[in-house]
């Protein structure tokens, strides 16, 4: 099992067309500020992932890239045997103080045998018969649970940490900024940045 930082890009996946070149845009981007850190990254269509010594200091420098909708830290399983990842979720969740829970399951390779629904059933079943006096919340949970299943490994993770979003910094061509005494043109320019204009 591998811990690393998953990417997760948000309206960029609207682009269609212009994904390979609004993703290269964000590689780059992100290149860029992993500057001086242990790494190796990975992407395709709709996820990012980034293998780096530095966990911690590396989602700080994330979250400051324009583009990322979110920062996931997860653990990989690499096959797809969901045994391999409900003991290694369960290894993981013991080491968790909390009273509920709830599975949610995205399963973006539909050649695996089990649905969404019964993934997060059996994964939910393997959590409650493993770990004593919790119990399923699927409302207010004190842990999500979210498991993704992809063509070759899966995933899970906990924490959601959100990114700052838009489109990456040079997307969009260039602009000029112009500023005065006022906030109002540094909101401006902010805002023309979050939209992959470089200023």
């Amino acid at each position: 099992m591998e811990k690393l930082i998953m990417i997760k890009y948000g309206e960029l996946s609207t682009k269609k067309g212009n994904i390979g070149f609004f993703l290269n845009t964000l590689k780059n981007n992100i290149v860029s500020v992993l500057d001086g850190l242990n790494y190796e990254l990975k992407h395709d269509k709709s996820r990012m992932f980034i293998e780096v010594d530095d966990l911690n200091e590396a989602v700080e420098r994330l979250k400051k890239v324009f583009g990322i909708h979110e920062i996931n830290i997860c653990y990989k399983i690499g096959n797809l045997n969901l045994d391999d990842l409900g003991n290694n979720l369960v290894e993981k969740l013991k080491q968790i103080n909390f009273n509920t829970f709830k599975v949610e399951t995205k399963r973006s390779f539909k050649g695996f045998s089990l649905t969404s629904m019964e993934i997060s059933k059996k994964v939910g079943g393997l959590v409650l018969k493993s770990i004593a006096n919790v119990k399923v919340d699927v409302h207010n949970p004190e842990i999500l649970i979210n498991i993704e299943i992809r063509n070759d490994a899966m995933y899970f993770y906990f924490d959601k940490i959100p990114g700052i979003g838009g489109y990456p910094v040079g997307a969009l061509g260039k602009g000029l900024l112009m500023l005065s005494g006022g906030i109002d043109l540094l909101v401006a320019g902010y805002m023309a940045i979050k939209r992959g204009i470089k200023l």
